[in-house]
This record gives C-alpha cells, structure tokens and sequence, in this order.
C-alpha cells in the first residue's frame, strides 16, 4: 500500500483514515481546543494556517496546512477507492 504524501516528508496511510474534514468551512478553533485537551490533535501546520483535519481509526486527528480537497484527491490517485 502507498503512503499519501502530505508535505515536506509527512506520509499518512491511507487505510487508517477514516475522514478528512475541511477547517475553512467549520469553526474549527473551538474543536481543535477539545480535542487538544483530550489529546487527541498532532499538529503538522508548522506556523501555516490549518487547512485540513484527517481523522483516524485510532481517533487520533491530524490537523495540517493541506487542502482537504487536495488530500482526498491524493487519496483517490493511491488507489484506495
């Protein structure tokens, strides 16, 4: 199975995702607060604006600077669908 390539070397697999969520469409702010007080969130935007949470079966919560729209599409192009 291939990894899905997030950037600057961040891999995710694809068959522990569950969802990807759009952070330009939700008030994320008050969920990423929740789910950092549960510890649940790993952060990869590194200072760049959210722009996406993938969710996964261990229900840990990726937030990250990559579009949904662009990791759904990675994920399309590996195959998993």
């Amino acid at each position: 199975m291939d990894a899905i390539t997030l950037n600057e070397g961040r891999y995710i697999n694809p068959q522990q995702m569950c969802c990807v969520i759009s952070l330009d469409t939700i008030n994320y702010k008050h969920y990423i607060g929740k789910w950092k007080e549960q510890g649940l969130v790993i952060d990869v935007c590194e200072k760049q604006k959210p722009r996406s949470a993938v969710i996964f079966q261990n229900n840990l919560i990726l937030i990250n600077s990559v579009a949904a729209e662009t990791v759904k599409e990675r994920f399309c192009a590996c195959g998993e669908i």
